[in-house]
């Protein structure tokens, strides 16, 4: 995916979740076999950027995500295009 991510699409802040959040299916996630490694290799990438983003982890940080993508008007932004 990192490949495929466009410095032109640059966004507010990034969150990047850590490998300690629960995996689920989904558009935007990958090989759920490489987690660290991806991980590891968006961490770089985004840090060679030098945009913004935080790592989240752990159940909390899992729970506030759950929230923030049931509230109204906040759209699942895929990088894929």
């Amino acid at each position: 995916m990192a490949d495929r991510m466009s410095e032109t699409h640059i966004y507010d802040l990034y969150l990047l979740c850590d490998i300690d959040l629960p995996w689920e299916d989904d558009p935007l996630r990958e090989h759920p076999a490489s987690r660290k490694e991806l991980f590891d290799l968006y961490f770089q990438t985004l840090n060679r950027w030098k945009v913004p983003f935080e790592v989240i982890s752990g159940k909390a940080a899992n729970d506030c995500l759950t929230q923030f993508q049931r509230r109204p008007g906040v759209k699942n932004n895929s990088m894929h295009g």
